[in-house]
């Protein structure tokens, strides 16, 4: 009877549209990762794994994950019972991921917080080859002397093809 009532709570929370391919939003309660949260047995519950629990009559021992992108999502046929490595991969290879996605395909100045441009770069090794200090670089063009360290001992931008740049020659 209590877990009627629980059920009756939680689908008065999920947008439910006759599309099946669309995502079925829950509306209520969300946590600070973006899940939605539902009370059940006096326990928070995932609202996507209550849900998966509901369709399909059991709570996966690992992961319930998406296939939509959509932490809000309680559409059943979104929802698949999966593994961490399952979910880390789509998270990496669908872009969700600070790590290898952003890093593998995102650089330079595509990325959010870049300073620097791809132009950039070959007048900072050109003023490095002339022998301009780091802090003075870093100066001309608005980040640390360690950004321009980086750049020096190719940690950060050698995608970028380095040019062959010489030395000016001394008078003899």
């Amino acid at each position: 009877m209590v877990e009627d009532c629980v059920e009756k709570r939680f689908w008065a929370k999920v947008n439910v549209t006759d599309n099946e391919k669309d995502c079925w939003e829950f509306t209520g309660a969300t946590a600070e990762n973006g899940y939605g949260n539902i009370n059940v047995d006096g326990k928070t519950t995932s609202a996507h794994r209550y849900c998966f629990f509901l369709c399909y009559g059991y709570f996966p021992v690992q992961n319930v994950n998406h296939t939509c992108d959509n932490s809000l999502c309680c559409n059943p046929l979104h929802l698949y019972d999966g593994t961490p490595k399952e979910n880390s991969d789509d998270m990496v290879n669908r872009g969700r991921s600070t790590r290898g996605f952003i890093y593998k395909f995102y650089r330079g100045s595509a990325r959010w917080a870049a300073k620097l441009t791809e132009e950039d770069i070959p007048k900072i090794r050109r003023m490095l080859a002339c022998g301009y200090t780091l802090e003075y670089i870093g100066k001309v063009f608005g980040v640390s002397a360690v950004s321009i360290s980086n750049i020096k001992r190719g940690k950060t931008w050698k995608y970028l093809a380095r040019e062959l740049v010489r030395k000016p020659r001394r008078a003899q």
